[in-house]
């Protein structure tokens, strides 16, 4: 294993000297290379039993799009979002749902306020909420204290997609041993230096400790369930 790891992390910044150079992107034949699909089907993404009185957590909700798709009125959903105008669109797609509330910010490892300029890469997803070019002001709220001011103990589903913050809240998460609440966690890693592979790899080290992983495509989302 400690072998593969290191093969992989050269042709890792071999790969990406070389995408950044000629503005290539060799993420996908990377992949193949390296990593196996353990799943065929990508609707194991939105196939998930959701019994009454379940919590979702919608990290980076952009349009919604994945709340809709595994919507139940018998769940209670939390979508979060640190953009004014995917807040202001998820406001009015989910108007008159009451188990769906919209929050104007994010969830991390700790309470921050203030502006950013976010890199943007030939890579970056495309579900991004932020514009290119243009400062954001940024709202994060810890992720454990506003489970705490909820009275929230299991989250039945974890959606993240918060655009390279979610290799620091999963260890957050991790090393305060709340991973241990959260049934299913559908995470995007992000592909945004050289560091994202060692990130990515501890991710997965960490969470093999309490959850199966279920399907992957690395830098594009990964599946995982409890044990």
């Amino acid at each position: 294993m400690a072998l593969k790891y290191f093969v992989m992390k050269f042709f890792y910044r071999l790969y990406r000297k070389i995408g950044l150079i000629f503005k290539l992107n060799f993420t996908g034949f990377y992949q193949s290379l390296f990593f196996e699909n353990e799943g065929k089907d990508e609707s194991i993404r939105f196939d998930y039993k959701l019994s009454k009185g379940d919590i979702i957590f919608d990290l980076g909700a952009f349009k919604g799009e994945f709340s809709e798709k595994v919507y139940s009125e018998s769940s209670r959903f939390y979508l979060f979002d640190t953009n004014p105008k995917m807040v202001k669109y998820l406001n009015n797609k989910f108007e008159g749902k009451k188990n769906v509330s919209v929050h104007p910010f994010g969830l991390g490892e700790r309470d921050t306020h203030g502006s950013t300029r976010l890199p943007i890469f030939p890579w970056a997803s495309a579900g991004a909420s932020y514009e290119e070019n243009k400062n954001e002001k940024l709202i994060v709220k810890d992720f454990i204290k506003f489970c705490e001011e909820y009275k929230i103990n299991e989250i039945e589903v974890l959606k993240i997609n918060i655009e390279g913050a979610e290799y620091n809240l999963m260890k957050y998460l991790y090393k305060n041993k709340f991973l241990k609440n959260i049934n299913h966690i559908q995470i995007q890693p992000h592909d945004f230096d050289n560091e994202s592979l060692n990130n990515l790899l501890e991710l997965h080290r960490n969470l093999h400790k309490t959850h199966k992983l279920k399907l992957s495509y690395p830098f594009v989302w990964d599946f995982w369930e409890r044990k």
